[in-house]
């Protein structure tokens, strides 16, 4: 059974970041339903993972139901953590806070910390790709680092608009990366 839960979430998150993917990109926008949907499955399917460890239903109200519970609400609160003061400057957007944390709660802790590691070297090879593609490298450099010196400053725009775009491809990308690293290359 434990088996079956694994892939079930596996399938989840493939199926999130496809579904977000296509919506970023066709329609500017991931919407509340997908994520929040994306969110509750990661968390009882973690629940219930931890139970199943135990062979039985029982088990799923037990400490190890807990534990797998805590690693969804861990991964998801982390990724929203770290993401929301992007947010807040105007860096990301909430579809991007609310995949994150809805990939995080599908891949647990330890999985999403190397997610959003990778998701953010991805996000910067595109940042860069992208202005030395437009000629704005040392625009692009100066308007990064006065976002990075405002994180702590409040709410507000970053003031680095130099260069937008969409974010979903790189969390798709580092997501499915680490989850390679973690389960496929393990």
């Amino acid at each position: 059974m434990m088996q079956t839960l694994d892939l079930a979430r596996h399938l989840a998150l493939f199926a999130l970041l496809v579904a977000a993917l296509y919506l970023d990109l066709a329609h500017g926008r991931v919407p509340d339903a997908l994520t929040y949907g994306a969110l509750t499955v990661g968390l009882v399917l973690h629940t219930l993972a931890g139970g199943w460890l135990q062979g039985n239903l029982r088990a799923c109200l037990t400490d190890r139901a807990l534990m797998g519970l805590a690693n969804a609400l861990l991964g998801a609160g982390v990724a929203f953590l770290l993401f929301l003061p992007f947010v807040l400057k105007g860096g990301f957007g909430g579809g991007d806070l609310k995949l994150m944390t809805a990939a995080g709660a599908l891949l647990g802790l330890r999985v999403t910390l190397v997610a959003l590691v990778l998701t953010s070297g991805v996000g910067a090879a595109i940042a860069l790709a992208l202005l030395v593609w437009k000629g704005r490298f040392l625009e692009g450099l100066k308007g990064s680092f006065s976002l990075i010196r405002r994180l702590g400053k409040g709410p507000g725009t970053s003031g680095a608009a130099s260069l937008s775009f969409r974010y979903v491809p790189a969390i798709a990308a580092g997501t499915t990366w680490a989850w390679y690293l973690e389960y496929v290359r393990a």
